[in-house]
């Protein structure tokens, strides 16, 4: 899924992307990789990989995967070259099954095959620790896609450096720091390749 965000950062800065990395920061996915575990909350898949041991997917030797009366979702946790790896040692060039199939012991086939952890309380449950507050795991000014930000071309101006020219949303946005005292910028700006 992909959206657009504003970020407020102040009218002084040395650096765009550093005072954006700073901003975003607490907001970016990730686990223990990224994050300490105190910032961290347990994201439970339980449900979703006790639906994935259940349910039929196709596997091809050239890698291809895919799930035949599954959301798509549920294949987030897996370890494909494990799988991999064990159809091969079984000189499988092709499978069409279940896990459940594979290992019918759910606890191994978590264990084998996903990267969830289990947290033992009662009844015990797999899954991992996220930032609750992960809403992103990459970020580009402008975006993606060419025409995302919309507007023509314009020169850059002095309070303003580069822009993609009149948006609406940032008009009201523009309207919102007026009203709490602060200035309209330029309009002269510039786009290049959708850099913002």
């Amino acid at each position: 899924m992909y959206g657009l965000a504003y970020v407020f950062i102040p009218q002084e800065f040395a650096s765009l992307q550093s005072e954006l990395d700073q901003t975003l920061a607490p907001f970016k996915r990730g686990g223990e990789d990224v994050f300490p575990r105190d910032k961290l909350a347990f994201d439970d898949a339980t449900e979703a990989l006790a639906r994935l041991h259940r349910c039929r997917f196709r596997y091809n030797a050239d890698g291809s995967f895919s799930l035949l009366d599954g959301d798509a979702d549920l294949s987030f946790h897996l370890r494909f070259s494990t799988l991999a790896e064990h159809l091969a040692a079984c000189r499988l060039d092709i499978f069409e099954g279940t896990f459940a199939e594979i290992d019918p012991d759910f606890d191994a086939f978590v264990r084998r095959f996903t990267d969830c952890d289990r947290r033992d309380t009662p009844p015990p449950r797999y899954g991992r620790w996220l930032n609750p507050i992960g809403y992103w795991d990459w970020w580009e000014l402008g975006g993606r896609f060419n025409g995302a930000i919309t507007g023509e071309p314009r020169p850059a101006g002095t309070a303003q450096s580069i822009s993609s020219g009149p948006s609406s949303g940032r008009a009201i946005l523009e309207n919102v720091v007026v009203a709490f005292g602060g200035h309209e910028t330029d309009e002269k700006a510039a786009i290049e390749a959708n850099v913002e």
